[in-house]
């Protein structure tokens, strides 16, 4: 099925409001951009509780680089070469390596060698833990009110990737 811009956003606010209404967790809105078009969110979190001012420019670019190729193939499980990274924010081998030690330590990602590269799984900035549930699932937004909830939800779950639990490197 092709889609214009105009039907792939019909198309779009369909599926999210399909996936929020099998979502078992009530009045809520599924996060997405406001903008549309070819562009991608951070977790606002980031900025708000002052992490964003915290990081080095090594630390944001490979971020921004993850958070880009997590929108751009639905996951926010990533499997991805050094090469591949440096590629896509221009960091040196280096810099690449301080800065995935520092986002694990901000709470933002948490990664794992592989035989390939590395395993790198997005985290939620306000509990520093992956989100619950498959990582091809939308993340849903709660409410203020609701969070706190959600927050102990969360932290009952151990943290799993491909029903394995993660080494925290």
């Amino acid at each position: 099925m092709q889609f214009n811009q105009h039907s792939w956003k019909e198309h779009e606010h369909a599926e999210l409001t399909n996936i929020a209404a099998q979502s078992q967790v009530p009045a809520v809105v599924v996060m997405t951009t406001m903008i549309g078009g070819p562009y991608f969110g951070i977790p606002s979190a980031l900025i708000r509780d002052g992490i964003w001012k915290e990081m080095l420019p090594a630390e944001k670019a490979v971020y921004i680089a993850l958070l880009h190729e997590s929108e751009r193939f639905h996951s926010r499980e990533l499997q991805r070469t050094d090469a591949e990274l440096t590629a896509l924010c221009g960091q040196s081998s280096r810099a690449l390596s301080r800065a995935r030690k520092k986002l694990h330590e901000h709470g933002l990602i948490v990664y794992m060698l592989k035989s390939t590269g590395y395993l790198y799984v997005i985290c939620n900035p306000e509990t520093g833990q992956p989100y619950p549930g498959s990582p091809r699932q939308a993340i849903v937004y709660m409410p203020a009110e609701d969070f706190s909830q959600r927050k102990q939800q969360e932290s009952a779950k151990p943290s799993l990737v491909g029903g394995v639990p993660l080494k925290w490197n």
